[in-house]
């Protein structure tokens, strides 16, 4: 029974510790930069995850999301339009002091803001970067997909 235990502990750390996904050591992720800013500029700054789904920001910057739609699902915006309204609302109120937008590959940034114009006008770009796919599981020709971070402009 020891033995048995054992072996599921140390076979379990190996494979944790083996995951494309567990934790590296090296250079730091453009989402470790990002939380990094965030907690020295503003660490109670609220982060929206805005236009996909979760990057990695909630967990790097050590904060649960704030807003119900705090990501954006993979819905036909017909079916289910209550999530992107939401979000844009976030953004045109001024709810989120930070946005992280991780377009899609072959979606430009400016069509993004061109969606929500307040991205453009009342946030401000802060750092930006590449996020490779291997680290979020995503298989495509593409290597590496990109990273935005916006700030709330101040009055």
């Amino acid at each position: 029974c020891v033995l048995v235990i054992a072996l599921t502990v140390v076979g379990s750390n190996y494979i944790n510790l083996s995951s494309r996904y567990a934790i590296r050591k090296g250079e730091p992720t453009i989402q470790s930069q990002a939380a990094e800013y965030i907690k020295s500029h503003n660490p109670d700054g609220v982060i929206l995850n805005y236009g996909c789904l979760d990057c990695g920001l909630y967990l790097a910057a050590d904060q649960i999301p704030q807003f119900k739609h705090f990501e954006t699902q993979n819905l036909l915006y017909d079916k289910y339009p209550e999530n992107i309204d939401e979000q844009k609302r976030y953004v045109e109120q001024h709810l989120a002091d930070y946005v992280v937008v991780v377009p899609l590959p072959k979606t430009n940034i400016n069509k993004i803001m061109e969606n929500c114009p307040a991205l453009k006008t009342d946030y401000t770009v802060v750092l930006t970067g590449k996020i490779p796919l291997h680290d979020l599981g995503i298989k495509a020709k593409e290597l590496n997909i990109s990273f935005y971070l916006f700030e709330l402009k101040e009055n």
